[in-house]
């Protein structure tokens, strides 16, 4: 194998764009999130967690080949694949120590150089096998040892760097020798082609190549169809009827075959029950990690406090809690309204009725989701008024119901600028409207909370919504009155959103 083949397995130009977006926020998530002082976040980013990340980058496109029926035929495929990735990781091993020699001083330079090799290393102990058929924990165990070691272990390994820095040298050179042999052992390689549904994140990579893309989900979805072992839900009418009630069924069963109507919204409220409490206790365990003794009750306390018409918005902790609730049901809102707008198959219907078919599962979809995020914040706020020990009481949730009232128009049309016609215009259309989805909830939740929950701002909400609703019909049914109906869901599956 030469140079050229190597390059084109790696794709290098993905790989240096994804290891600088992924190494600049482990710097930032550093200093912002735990804290670390400048010279502290850049010796750990450059000599433990960006060798790891590089480390993976540079496996993932030899794991997927592994991963092909080919591989075996291939001779000495193995060997050359470890040669060439040997030299991968020299040349970046020199480019990271480089700059951690001149600008960080923390940890001695034998010691900086043997993290460096044990970080390039470690992922190649990652054997990439399933879990129960179907799961592959090792990221999330990496990420968790990762989150580890940047909260409570930064200041034992500059301990132990500056107590025996070669001895953390020898263990880096025995560990990557250890690590080279058991990854690209004939055993740990012989049957990766077994499973062929893997693909490294230079393939997966949104906006930069969809054919890998579309392969992927062809073969997760066959995958799924083999080791299923229950039985669908078979379509029982000999005939489809001529009302809307009947063609948004079929159309649902054409998507959600092996979940009836009432079952697919009630695993939607199951999924969305559970955002608002993740999200506090996102914030919570941040707040944790960075250091800050803040308890349970102190916690709800602060966040009924800025639920409050009138109550403070000075705090950045509970101002993160009141805008990224709606963010996320934003965000469900939108990616549940899209799935159920994008037919899974042709129907001989008309295309009117398919838009309006459509149109309405989305929007039932929609309102299921905001029902169950508004009674959700609503028993998760009872649950932090009694461990606070605060009287509850409906103004407690002025912003945040404020903030949820201020989504329906939000979701419409953020659904409808998917379905322009023109690839710039649908673009610029989904930046700008974005950018003025954070506006109007920043707006709301700060300035306009009072209005908002006034009759007069209550009429308002139910207007525009109405509004908008009838500016994204009028959007999706011309779409799909002229569309390549074969092509309908395209552009979500190349953004990597499986449809079927």
């Amino acid at each position: 194998m030469n140079a050229r083949t190597y390059f084109t397995i790696l794709r290098p130009g993905r790989t240096l764009f994804a290891s600088a977006l992924y190494v600049g926020f482990v710097y930032l998530w550093l200093r912002t999130l735990f804290h670390a002082s400048p010279p502290e976040a850049l010796c750990f980013t450059l000599s433990l967690f960006g060798p790891a990340i590089l480390g993976i980058l540079l496996l993932g496109p030899l794991h997927e080949v592994m991963h092909r029926s080919v591989f075996p035929l291939l001779p000495n495929a193995r060997r050359q694949l470890r040669r060439w990735h040997l030299r991968a990781l020299a040349t970046v091993a020199l480019l990271f120590f480089i700059p951690a020699a001149l600008f960080t001083a923390i940890i001695p330079i034998p010691a900086m150089i043997g993290l460096i090799i044990a970080s390039l290393s470690t992922p190649l102990l990652n054997q990439r096998q399933r879990f129960r058929r179907q799961l592959r924990p090792q990221f999330l165990l990496l990420l968790a040892l990762g989150i580890l070691l940047a909260s409570v272990g930064r200041g034992p390994v500059i301990l132990a760097c500056n107590a025996a820095p070669w001895g953390i040298l020898a263990g880096g050179l025995v560990f990557g020798a250890l690590s080279f042999r058991r990854g690209f052992s004939s055993q740990n390689t012989r049957d990766r082609w077994r499973d062929p549904v893997l693909y490294c994140a230079q393939s997966t990579l949104p906006f930069v190549g969809t054919d890998i893309q579309l392969h992927a989900q062809f073969q997760a979805r066959q995958l799924q169809l083999d080791r299923k072992t229950t039985t669908g839900r078979d379509w029982s009418s000999p005939t489809v009827g001529t009302t809307l009630r009947d063609c948004s069924r079929a159309l649902h069963h054409a998507r959600f075959g092996h979940r009836g109507k009432y079952g697919h919204l009630l695993g939607l409220g199951i999924v969305t029950a559970g955002v608002v409490p993740a999200c506090l206790g996102l914030v919570l365990g941040m707040e944790r990690l960075s250091g800050k003794a803040t308890t349970l009750a102190q916690f709800g306390r602060l966040i009924l406090e800025t639920g409050e018409v009138d109550g403070r918005i000075d705090h950045p902790l509970s101002m993160v809690v009141l805008t990224l609730l709606p963010m996320m049901g934003f965000a469900l809102s939108c990616l549940a309204a899209l799935l159920t707008s994008i037919p899974a198959c042709t129907l001989p219907i008309s295309r009117y009725r398919l838009a309006t078919s459509l149109f309405l599962n989305a929007h039932r979809a929609v309102a299921a989701i905001l029902a169950v995020n508004i009674l959700s914040t609503v028993m998760i706020w009872l649950v932090l008024s009694h461990i606070a020990d605060v009287p509850f009481e409906f103004g407690l949730l002025a912003r945040p119901l404020a903030a949820w009232l201020a989504l329906p128009p939000a979701i419409t049309l953020a659904l409808s600028t998917y379905f322009l016609h023109s690839a710039l215009w649908r673009h610029l259309a989904s930046f700008v409207w974005s950018i003025g989805f954070i506006a109007e909830l920043y707006a709301t939740e700060i300035a306009f909370t009072s209005l908002v929950l006034s009759p007069l701002g209550l009429l308002l909400c139910v207007a525009v919504t109405a509004l908008s609703g009838w500016a994204s019909w009028q959007v999706i049914r011309r779409h799909y009155q002229t569309c390549d109906l074969t092509q309908a869901g395209e552009t979500l599956r190349k953004l990597g959103i499986g449809l079927a």
